[in-house]
Order: structure tokens, then C-alpha cells, then sequence
């Protein structure tokens, strides 16, 4: 017998991961930690500058979310 199960939350506790793992990119990201994966592969370091934007805004949502 076969199940699945999948589960969907809709709650403003993600911010606290998307903070740690922001944190945890900035700290690899500061070094320059296998950046070069990346640049080698045609990637602009300016893409992580965007992507860490666009992370910090969508933790902004979930924090003026929670505080309503």
C-alpha cells in the first residue's frame, strides 16, 4: 500500500530560515567561497547582489506580515 502526503503551510516562521541561510550565503559570499563554480559556468557576480535583494525583500513581506 502506497501513500503520500504533502503538506502546505502559509505562515510568516520561513523568515526565520530565508535569515539564516541570508546569513550563511553572506558569510560564503564575503569570502568569495565557490563563487568561481558559478562565474566559470557564465554567471555575473552581480546576479548574487540581485538574488540577496530579492531575498531580503521577501523577508520584509513575511516581517510586515507578521506584524499586522
Amino acid at each position: 500500500v502506497q501513500k503520500s502526503v504533502v503538506s502546505l503551510f502559509n505562515t510568516t516562521a520561513v523568515q526565520e530560515m530565508l535569515k539564516m541561510y541570508t546569513g550563511k550565503f553572506n558569510s560564503m559570499f564575503r569570502r568569495k567561497s565557490f563563487l568561481f563554480h558559478y562565474t566559470g559556468e557564465g554567471m555575473d557576480e552581480m546576479e548574487f547582489t540581485e538574488a540577496e535583494s530579492n531575498v531580503n525583500d521577501v523577508i520584509s513581506e513575511y516581517q510586515s506580515a507578521q506584524d499586522e
